[in-house]
């Protein structure tokens, strides 16, 4: 895969997802662990990119998403788009977007969530302790959370006829295996599974694979172990069981449970002082929430246009605090797949294609308690955040433009360094540079005018014409007889106002509803239904709405008459109606040829040159002929090409070479059934090398597949 590739699919990702492509790759396959991280897979001006740069990249990758970079091809794809990533925040940062004030705005909101975390950290959780007596009293006070059942397990036979007690009796008197006996006698679909035992009973009156049986449980867990007891007939059945392990249970001991009782105490602890903090920093910051607007607020209603927007909901004695119904909106569309961002038709119509989820899901999202909950979580990571930034912790500060501006920023925000140096803060910088670098160098230059507007639409008039229709009713019969008298009634059935003639002839015909009746018939001679036809294409632009025609006949032999149902004038949709959609289309594509510029353009700049190669361990053509004749004696022919695709890629010394080559082109065409790939690769034998021994075998596959096609 080239770079060209990645610049042509580059836009349907987008400049801000090819952040997120740095984060999928799969294990390292085929040796690729021992190249040595100071290896050059990328040069460009200025600098290299290393193995131990791409190693980097793929340790924050989430193991899920690793499969997808898994082949060479895939390693290579991901190779160009981190470098290319790379280039494109050097390019930023030469132009400054890293220190625009907008970009570090958009960072600090978005980091408020690790503030708020930090902030609860260090001044809610980590002033939390638990003493040892804290933690001893508690247990004292709950020994019943920790109390083991009795665990019991038993041998078990059961029937429901008296006619097999004897014969299980006697089985278990000359000690047959207890599967056996089970097998032979046993109803019990648990114990049969299990070879004859059942294990966990607790003695509550239920047995497990029984049922609820509480004279089976009591004996059971009263009998002596390693003796069979039976038959004992119970409400479910007739049982034999033996005792086998007994385990009294009781209750576990302080020093196991320790660790779990001193979390559960600092979660209830955390949630206690937490409560108490908020409602500190309510009170100190005056927080009022107008719960009538909150409970006015139908969030499935709202559109981006809706008038309300701007209402606050929260107020604050510092601005920042303050939160408007967009706010909720916002926040409210990132947990609802119902609400929508662009449009102005309502959430209701747009849950219409979301019919086959629950109901009670949206509604439960739209309802006042959920945005009532929305909007106290809200005010928490605000209240938090902010408490973070104002105390400022430590005061480290290291060589970094964002601290410099942070430090001199007009409210006297501040990054702690906790925060700061979390990999996911440092992936949402990157992530809101390359953003703003995207804004900045393809959405801003490249959205199309009202003139471009105007131009497309004028050259592409036909695609939103609607061309001169009629809809018809078609009368068919076998012969013109038929025709012409069921003409004459209906001919007499209009003058009588009288319908049903008409009705009853209709379902009388032998002829399906697509072809009686035909809608939306352009100006064509070739028909839909019955093809190209002259003199009925004339019958029909020539009969008046209303009317019925002559009696003619139809190139296939079909006798008709008809009437124009509805004549459709040629309509032209205006501008203004299809603007929207026009825009969309100039959009996509103006910003998917600048995008592919701008690639192009940062390409050149830094003089890219790549090495995907050294991204693998070479093997020996041998070693590789190997493993592809194992890859086919296990059906795996795709693995095999790709075996033969390295020999041919590394190993070019027109043996070793020429022998994949001809392998390759014979298992598509032998395995694959892919005769035209197969063709190609032959042609491709007999054009590239010197005529060797493998040349005439190839010439008579050729001539085969020029035969079979």
């Amino acid at each position: 895969m080239s770079f060209e590739s990645i610049i042509g699919k580059g836009f349907i990702v987008t400049l801000i997802n090819i952040a997120l492509i740095l984060f999928c790759l799969t294990n390292f396959a085929e040796g690729t662990e021992t190249i040595p991280p100071e290896t050059v897979l990328a040069e460009y001006k200025g600098g290299v990119f290393t193995k131990a740069d791409y190693d980097a990249e793929y340790y924050k990758l989430p193991f899920l998403v690793q499969s997808r970079f898994s082949t060479r091809d895939g390693r290579r794809e991901f190779l160009q788009a981190i470098v290319l990533n790379h280039l494109l925040l050097l390019k930023a940062v030469e132009l400054g977007i890293d220190r625009d004030p907008e970009t570090f705005t958009a960072h600090r909101d978005q980091l408020k969530p690790f503030y708020a975390g930090i902030y609860r950290k260090k001044e809610i959780s980590g002033k939390i302790n638990i003493s040892a007596d804290e933690a001893k009293a508690f247990y004292q006070n709950n020994l019943n959370r920790y109390a083991v059942p009795p665990q019991v397990t038993i041998n078990h036979i059961m029937t429901d006829n008296t006619e097999s007690v004897m014969q299980i009796q006697n089985a278990l008197q000359s000690q047959l295996d207890l599967s056996d006996i089970v097998s032979t006698h046993s109803i019990n679909r648990t114990s049969r599974r299990n070879g004859g035992v059942i294990s966990n009973i607790t003695g509550n009156g239920f047995v497990p694979g029984v049922g609820r049986d509480v004279v089976l449980s009591d004996e059971i867990m009263q009998a002596p172990l390693y003796e069979w007891l039976g038959p004992l007939t119970t409400e479910t059945g007739i049982h034999f069981f033996q005792v086998v392990e007994h385990n009294p249970g009781g209750t576990r001991q302080f020093e196991e449970v320790r660790d779990d009782i001193n979390s559960l105490l600092q979660r209830e602890g955390d949630s206690r002082v937490k409560a108490q903090k908020i409602e500190e920093l309510r009170d100190k910051y005056e927080i009022v929430i107008d719960t009538e607007k909150i409970e006015s607020l139908n969030m499935l209603l709202l559109t981006p246009y809706s008038g309300v927007l701007r209402d606050k909901v929260v107020t604050g004695s510092i601005p920042e605090f303050d939160l408007t119904v967009w706010d909720l909106y916002w926040h409210f569309s990132t947990i609802s797949p119902y609400i929508i961002n662009d449009d102005m038709t309502s959430n209701f119509e747009y849950y219409s294609q979301f019919r086959h989820l629950p109901r009670e899901e949206w509604q439960k999202l739209s309802s006042p308690e959920s945005v009532e909950r929305l909007v106290n979580n809200l005010i928490e990571v605000n209240l938090l955040e902010y408490e973070a930034r104002q105390l400022g912790y430590e005061d480290i500060f290291i060589e970094d433009v964002d601290r410099v501006i942070s430090a001199e920023d007009e409210q006297g925000s501040r990054f702690d360094s906790a925060v700061f140096e979390h990999p996911e803060v440092q992936q949402l910088r990157r992530h809101i540079i390359l953003q703003n670098l995207f804004q900045e160098k393809v959405i801003a230059v490249a959205d199309p005018t009202p003139s471009d507007i105007k131009d497309f639409y004028e050259e592409s008039i036909g695609q939103y014409t609607l061309k001169e229709s009629r809809s018809l009713r078609f009368f068919l019969f076998s012969s013109q007889t038929e025709a012409r008298e069921a003409r004459n009634r209906v001919l007499k059935a209009i003058e009588d106002n009288d319908e049903w003639p008409i009705i009853n002839l209709i379902r009388d015909t032998d002829y399906p509803q697509e072809i009686r009746a035909m809608q939306f018939v352009e100006r064509d001679p070739v028909l839909q239904v019955f093809g190209e036809d002259r003199v009925l294409y004339d019958t029909i632009w020539s009969t008046p709405p209303g009317e019925l025609s002559e009696v003619n006949e139809t190139t296939s032999g079909l006798f008709y008459f008809l009437v124009v149902l509805e004549h459709n004038p040629e309509y032209i949709y205006p501008q203004e109606r299809v603007e929207e959609r026009i825009a969309g289309i100039l959009t996509f594509e103006r910003r998917a040829s600048r995008w592919r510029e701008l690639v192009s353009e940062i390409l050149a700049e830094y003089e890219v040159k790549l090495y995907p190669e050294r991204l693998f361990i070479i093997l020996s053509p041998e070693e590789l002929f190997t493993l592809a004749e194992q890859s086919q004696i296990r059906r795996r022919y795709v693995e095999a090409v790709q075996y033969y695709d390295q020999i041919i890629d590394y190993h070019k010394n027109g043996d070793d070479d020429y022998r994949a080559l001809f392998a390759k082109a014979f298992l598509l065409y032998r395995e694959m059934s892919r005769q035209d790939d197969a063709a190609q690769y032959f042609k491709q034998l007999l054009a590239d090398y010197p005529a060797g021994a493998l040349h005439e075998s190839a010439q008579y596959i050729l001539d085969l597949i020029d035969k079979e096609n």
